[in-house]
Formats: structure tokens, sequence, C-alpha cells
């Protein structure tokens, strides 16, 4: 999903190439201390402003390009009381969190 250019739905799912454990520690340094992840370890709720961010990740499966294996996981967002800017807002400021590389 291109944020710049298209609105940010009140609830999506897109594929990530992290394991859970690489989501789980590149959303630490985005967020800081502020979320909870549930005992499966799947479900994360994030405090936003007056409303929430549930972020729930799906299995991890891996690509496969030749002898190449890259993880990816299903990563599925949820906003419940976030206006259309609070959203773009969180899901900008996320996304540039977990960019790799040269962008």
């Amino acid at each position: 999903m291109s944020v710049a250019d298209s609105p940010v739905p009140a609830r999506f799912s897109c594929e990530m190439g992290f394991t859970h454990r690489e989501f789980l520690l590149n959303l630490r340094a985005a967020l800081g201390e502020g979320y909870s992840v549930a005992a499966d370890g799947k479900t994360i709720d994030v405090p936003v402003a007056a409303g929430r961010v549930t972020i729930r990740l799906g299995e991890e499966v891996e690509r496969r390009i030749a002898s190449l294996a890259l993880p990816s996981t299903a990563v599925e967002f949820s906003f419940e009381n976030l206006d259309e800017s609070e959203r773009k807002a969180f899901y900008t400021a996320f996304r540039r969190s977990f960019q790799r590389g040269g962008g």
C-alpha cells in the first residue's frame, strides 16, 4: 500500500518480510514500550490518541527464490476510533520505522 497517495482504511492486511521475532524487535524500536502483546505473541494492541490499533500477525512462511529463502508474515491492521488523518499518521510512521535498505 502506498501511503502517500491513498487513504488508509480502518482495516487492511499486507505481507511483510519479517519473522515474528524480527517484527516485534522492530516494533519495540518504532514504538518504545507503548503497546502490549497478547500471550499468543501474535496480537499487538497499540493505544493511539483516543483510539487504538490492533495488529495481528499471521503465520510465518518462507518465500523462496531459487536457493534464497526469505521470511514473510501476513500482518493485519485494525484501527478503532481513529479518523483518516490519525490512521495515515500512524501507518506512515510505522512503515518508515520498518523500512530496510534503500527505502
